[in-house]
């Protein structure tokens, strides 16, 4: 098109959305590490707050843990490589679990679902069988064999921890007690 310039206005552009996306990266990692803390499914020391309501330890830590991701694309490129496809895999599995929770609560009943859902229970049925369909068709491609065994392999690791974690604390894991819970809502606040 004969735009002077255009391969480093193109890399201004690439900078500001991959800086975007990180900052939205960071952002995600925080928020979430504070909440599982404030549960008490992580570090407590995630749950502290800035006086503006900024979980500090965090932020500090999703960053480091961005920057030995970033490192290890460098030092291991195979093992990042596997790393990045098994994310597929994972996200996959967490919709699979969403759904089934979502089907198994709705199907329980109790008090009533404040957001109704149309179509329900055939189209969380059909959620679950596609998503179990491409599970089936990953084991069944051999580019995608690895990917979906570490993503099985890690989810099982999840599971019995888990499971071992609730046992220890008797069924109160991820119930903070009403002081812990009011303290949190009272600190937590959405500025970033």
């Amino acid at each position: 098109m004969n735009i002077p310039g255009a391969g480093l206005i193109m890399d201004a552009v690439l900078v500001v959305a991959v800086s975007s996306c990180l900052n939205s990266a960071i952002y995600t990692a925080s928020r979430m590490a504070f909440s599982l803390a404030r549960r008490g499914d992580a570090p407590a020391a995630f749950a502290a707050t800035s006086r503006a309501g900024v979980p500090r330890n965090a932020v500090v830590a999703s960053t480091v843990i961005g920057v030995a991701a970033v490192v290890a694309n460098y030092l291991l490129p195979s093992v990042f490589t596997y790393l990045i496809a098994s994310s597929g895999a994972i996200a996959l599995m967490m919709y699979l679990v969403i759904a089934l929770t979502q089907y198994a609560t709705r199907r329980k009943g109790g008090q009533p679902a404040e957001v109704r859902m149309w179509g329900f229970p055939y189209l969380t049925l059909a959620t679950i069988a596609f998503i179990a369909g491409v599970l089936v068709l990953m084991a069944a491609l051999p580019g995608h064999r690895l990917e979906l065994w570490l993503t099985l392999g890690l989810a099982a690791v999840l599971v019995v921890v888990g499971l071992v974690r609730q046992r220890r604390l008797g069924g109160r894991a991820g119930a903070p007690d009403g002081e812990a819970a009011e303290a949190g809502e009272r600190t937590a606040a959405p500025a970033g």
